[in-house]
C-alpha cells in the first residue's frame, strides 16, 4: 500500500473514505466505479488485525429473522459474485448453512418462515434425515432443522485485498499507516491526517469503534456501545451427544 512519510500538500477530492476495512474499502470501490475521485485513508499498515475485516473466513447467508436483510442478500451475493469475476479470485465457497431450534418458539421458525417467502433455495429436514446427515448429534422432540442452499462462507482477508486492488485499478488511492487528526465540516471539508492534508465535497467514515473520536471535532456524537463478549458452550438447548454408555 501507499504509504507517506511526511506532511504532503493539500489535495483535493471528490470524496474522502475514512476506514479501510470491508465496509469502507467497498464505499471506495463503488465511488471510484461511478468515476469519482476518492481516496481512502487507514490509521494503520495494510493489511493488519486492528479491527473485524481480518481473518481467514466469514459467514455468509441469506437465513435471516427479517425479510429486509434477506432480501438484501439478494443484492450481496450479486456483488460478491461481481467482485470475483473482475479480480479474477475464488471469495466464496458454498457449503449450505444448517439451523435449528425449537419448531414453534424463537428464532427457528422466523428464519424458516422468511426463507421459504422469499423463496431462498432451502431443504427442511425431518428427524430421519436429519440423522443420516449428522449422525453424532440427536434432533429433539419439538425442535426443526433445516438447510440454507445459499450459506456458505467468504474469504475474508482475500476479499479485503480484493476489492482494495480493484479499487487502485479504477484510480483510487489508498494512504495507509496515515492517522486522521482532525475534521473539520463546511462546503468542502478539510481532513488532516498525521501525512496530509485533504479537501473533499464528501466524506464516509467507516471506522467502527474509532468512529466517535474522529467526530470528537464535530460537536456530533453517535450512541456506539462497545462491549466484550466471552462464551463458553457445554450444551446446546434441543440437542444432545449420543450416550456414550453402550447401556444407553
Amino acid at each position: 500500500m501507499t504509504l507517506t512519510t511526511g506532511m504532503s500538500a493539500k489535495q483535493d477530492y471528490d470524496c474522502v473514505v475514512i476506514g479501510a476495512g470491508v465496509q469502507g474499502s467497498f464505499t471506495a470501490y463503488q465511488l471510484a466505479k461511478h468515476n469519482k475521485k476518492t481516496l481512502l485513508l487507514e490509521q494503520f499498515v495494510l493489511p493488519h488485525t486492528r479491527g473485524s475485516s481480518h481473518g481467514q473466513t466469514r459467514i455468509i447467508r441469506r437465513a435471516y429473522e427479517q425479510d429486509i436483510y434477506t432480501q438484501m442478500m439478494g443484492e450481496g451475493y450479486q456483488l460478491w459474485a461481481q467482485l470475483e469475476k473482475e479480480a479474477g479470485v475464488t471469495l466464496y465457497r458454498q457449503t449450505g448453512l444448517l439451523v435449528m431450534g425449537p419448531e414453534t418458539s424463537g428464532d427457528y421458525p422466523l428464519v424458516k418462515n422468511t426463507l421459504l417467502k422469499n423463496k431462498v433455495p432451502t431443504v427442511i429436514l425431518s428427524r430421519d434425515n436429519f440423522h443420516q446427515h449428522i449422525p453424532n448429534v440427536v434432533l429433539s422432540e419439538g425442535h426443526g432443522a433445516l438447510l440454507d442452499v445459499t450459506g456458505g462462507v467468504l474469504f475474508a482477508d482475500r476479499a479485503l485485498k480484493a476489492v482494495q486492488d480493484q479499487f487502485q485499478k479504477l484510480g483510487g488511492v489508498i494512504q495507509d499507516n496515515e492517522k486522521v487528526t482532525e475534521i473539520k465540516p463546511g462546503p468542502v471539508v478539510k481532513v488532516t491526517t498525521s501525512g496530509g492534508v485533504y479537501q473533499a465535497r464528501n466524506v464516509v467514515i467507516t471506522a467502527g469503534p474509532w468512529t466517535n473520536k474522529l467526530l470528537a471535532h464535530t460537536g456530533f456524537q453517535l450512541p456506539l456501545e462497545v462491549f466484550t463478549h466471552g462464551e463458553s458452550v457445554r450444551s446446546v438447548d434441543g440437542f444432545q451427544q449420543p450416550s456414550s454408555d453402550p447401556s444407553g
